[in-house]
Parts: structure tokens; sequence; C-alpha cells
């Protein structure tokens, strides 16, 4: 018989997102539950109540187990920061149908790929930086640096026009918000769509091009297509594109560690992960998961059918499995981060995004080795009401 806490007895939903979602700090709240209690409910501004799963093996287990189905999401009234509940396509899918799209949009993204894509990533930092010296200071890391890096590459990589960025990422970053735009990620589904349809009749050598002859040769429909190109995209950029300028911003008010990079260049990969592991990327939690089954986390009883939220936040914090969790360690060798989730839905670009944001670093810190703020801390631009944390607009300067 399993021994676990009396779930008929329940406290009072607490209000997530806790604390402010500004900045790089974490509420205390996450670190206290992890002791306390690990496994509590919780309300978000939309949808049913769930559960919410701090410590580090728990979250594993959600985010690994088939114990715990995204699927199972369907039909439910989903617990969400928007209104709208866009956790739709590849994302709400379990094996084997998660497995099967995820196979047509894999091949860049393989270590060895990855590999070769860095060699592209290399030349267009270059080629940003020598734009940044070559203009006037200050500038914005965000807009001139980390998102041209990102979005160049995987519209490259997935053959969508470069020269169209300001009208796909008007679209991605309404649907993205708080107060999601319905309509916007309506027209951005409607563009990939386009784009599917012309590639379909005349293929190039891009990942859209293979979407759209393999993806139909499977019989895979139009809508589902569509919905996973505009998930590469999106995902391409925006992750690693907001990580970046964050990274900066926590190197700049930390002069230390800054200099600890620029004495010792080799260290460039783990202090990369560590940053991912200490700066909070996610809102509301990882995409909630629903119990196939009755499960035991930490003690509680997690009955069939219940929403769970997994926090990777609160995860990558707990002293259970990170030495000194609270403090940025750039050389920590031990580091099973979930900055890049687990699982079925471990982050497919993961291996890209950590070339962009080491070489990223690289180039920005080689240049300009005096990069330092150039408006007050309290000045700097943050995400304000969105799914994801970190700098809107980060103005520096090096002379």
């Amino acid at each position: 018989m399993i021994s676990t806490s009396d779930t008929s007895t329940m406290k009072q939903p607490r209000d997530f997102p806790f604390g402010g979602v500004v900045g790089v700090g974490v509420d205390p709240l996450y670190r206290w539950l992890s002791e306390n209690e690990p496994v509590s409910r919780i309300r978000l501004k939309y949808g049913e109540d769930a559960w919410l799963v701090t410590r580090h093996a728990d979250v594993q287990t959600v985010l690994r187990s088939p114990s715990f189905s995204r699927a199972m999401a369907a039909g439910r009234d989903v617990p969400r920061g928007t209104a709208e509940d866009f956790s739709t396509g590849m994302v709400s899918m379990d094996p084997p149908d998660h497995t099967r799209l995820r196979s047509l949009v894999s091949a860049p993204f393989t270590r060895s790929s990855v590999a070769q894509l860095s060699n592209r990533v290399a030349e267009i930092a270059e080629e940003l930086v020598d734009r940044i010296a070559d203009g006037n200071e200050p500038f914005d890391v965000a807009e001139m640096f980390s998102i041209p890096l990102t979005l160049t590459l995987i519209c490259e990589v997935l053959g969508v026009p470069y020269e169209d960025r300001a009208q796909f990422r008007r679209w991605a970053e309404d649907g993205m918000a708080d107060d999601a735009d319905e309509d916007a990620a309506m027209k951005l589904w409607q563009y990939h769509n386009d784009l599917l349809v012309r590639r379909r009749e005349d293929p190039a050598d891009d990942l859209l091009s293979f979407i759209a002859t393999e993806g139909h040769a499977q019989g895979i429909d139009d809508v589902e297509l569509a919905m996973l190109a505009m998930t590469v995209l999106v995902a391409g950029y925006l992750s690693a594109g907001t990580q970046l300028p964050t990274m900066i911003y926590v190197l700049l008010t930390r002069p230390e560690l800054r200099q600890q990079l620029l004495d010792r260049p080799e260290i460039m990969p783990t202090a990369v992960d560590e940053l991912i592991r200490w700066i909070p990327l996610e809102v509301h939690g990882a995409p909630p998961r629903y119990a196939a089954e009755d499960v035991e986390l930490s003690g509680t009883l997690v009955r069939a059918g219940d929403a769970l939220i997994a926090s990777t936040t609160a995860a990558n914090r707990d002293p259970r499995v990170f030495t000194n969790p609270e403090e940025i360690d750039l050389t920590r060798q031990h580091n099973p981060h979930l900055g890049f989730g687990a699982g079925a839905h471990y982050c497919l670009g993961a291996q890209l995004a950590k070339a962009e944001l080491e070489i990223g670093l690289r180039s920005l810190l080689g240049r300009f080795p005096d990069l330092r703020l150039a408006v007050p801390e309290e000045e700097v631009g943050w995400k304000h009401n969105y799914l994801t944390r970190g700098v809107q607009k980060l103005p520096v300067t090096w002379k």
C-alpha cells in the first residue's frame, strides 16, 4: 500500500507564478516549497488547478515518465497564463505521435549537424560585431546582436525569408504574450502554411522543403506541418535570443564573472551550462502534464487525471543536486540542469542553442572586453506579461 498524504485535505491553492517575473531573482517560496511542500496545489490565471512539482527528482519523473501525459490535455481546461491555449502541435503530443513529427525536423539539430552549423554561427556573430564596432555606441545587445544572430541562423536552416522578420516576429511575440493575440498566432500559422505549399511545388535545400514533401508523403496534414514549422522557427530564435542578453546582463552586473571568462575562455562551455541553470527562463513552468495513473511524488498521491506543472526553475536550484545552488559557479562540473527540459520533449535545438550562446558570448566579450552597461541597472528593459523571462533591451557601451 502506498503511504501518502491525503489529497482530500488539500490546502487552498496558491496563485502562480510566485513573485515578480522581472529580473533574474527567484522567489524564495520555491526553495521553501522544495524543502517543506514539494508537491503543492497552485492556481494559474486561467484553467483548472494543478500540482506544482519543485524537487529535481520529481521534476525529472514528471518530464520523463510515460505516467505523465501531454496528450491528455486535449479537451481539458489547461492551467495556463494566457486566455488562449496555444500548447498545440508537437508540444502537445506523446510518443509515438510526437516522435513521428519530431523526426521530420531533427536532422539539422543533431550533434554532427550542429558542429557544421557552428561555423556559420561564428560567421554571423563576427559580421554583427564588425557592424557594431563600426557604428555608433551605445548599442542594444538584444536587437543588434542576439536576435539577429539566432534569427538569421534559424531562418537559413528552415528556409524562411529573413527579410520577412519584422512581420513574423511581431506575430510570434504577440502570440507569446500573457494577453496573447489569437489573430496574430493564426497569421503566423497561415504564413508558414503558404510557405509549405510553395516549397512543395518548388522545393529548395532547406528544412521547410523537407517538411513539406516528406511530411506530405507520410500523410501528415498541412495543419500539423505548418504548426511544426512555426514551432521550429519561434523556438529556434526566441529562447536563445532571450537567454543571450540576459547572460550578458548577469556578467556585466557581476564583473568578477566577466573577468573570469576573459581570463579563462576555455571554461565557456561549463559557464554557459551554469548560466542556463541559474537564470530563470520559464514563467509558468513547463507545459502541463496529466497523470495517466495514480502516482506518488515525494509522499503526495497524485490521482489519475490530475494536472501537474513541473518547475525547472525550482529544480535547477535544488540543493539535493547542486552544491551551493544560489551561487554562480562558472566551472561547475556536476550540472544536470533541466534548462532544456527532459524526456521525449527535451529541447530539439539544445545543442544548437548552446553553440549560439557560447559563440555569442565569446564574440561579444572577445571584441569588447570593456563592455559595460550604458544605463543604470534599474533602467535595463525587461520583458513584461510574457511567457518567458529575460532582458528585452540591454543598452551597453565599450569605450
